[in-house]
């Protein structure tokens, strides 16, 4: 069943229902409205990158969700929804950088981010291991 992500005045809603038709096409022209103009405040970037993947537009969500961090770099559900994002496209390099940022700010959520599905491929390779117990030693700090 898909999930619909619409967001009203900042608060973002999940829903189990299916979006209108279109719906979530004229929400991502609008937020990208929003974020276009100077000073578009941190939670518009956070409800577009969420709506960007929503609509599996991962690319995009991965640098909304970049731009959001630079405001709050502690901010959790934005970092592992980020990560989400990165595993799925393929980048290891990419997603290793991420991966790099994310244990020196929150380890215990890369420790997280490591244990999801989405993250396996990537364990297969000695240096995404190696970063596991960087997270894992520093979540026990």
């Amino acid at each position: 069943m898909l999930v619909a992500v619409i967001a009203f005045g900042g608060v973002v809603i999940f829903s189990r229902r299916p979006a209108p038709p279109g719906a979530l096409d004229a929400k991502l022209a609008e937020l990208q409205q929003a974020v276009s103009q100077p000073g578009a405040k941190p939670e518009v970037w956070l409800t577009y990158a969420q709506t960007l993947q929503a609509a599996k537009q991962l690319s995009r969500a991965v640098v909304a969700y970049e731009h959001f961090l630079e405001s709050d770099p502690y901010a959790r559900s934005a970092r592992m929804n980020c990560a989400a994002c990165l595993a799925e496209l393929g980048d290891a390099e990419t997603f290793g950088t991420f991966m790099d940022e994310t244990i020196d700010v929150l380890p215990k959520a890369a420790v997280e981010i490591f244990n999801r599905p989405e993250s396996a491929v990537y364990l297969t390779d000695a240096r995404f291991q190696d970063r596991k117990q960087r997270a894992l030693a520093g979540a026990m700090d």
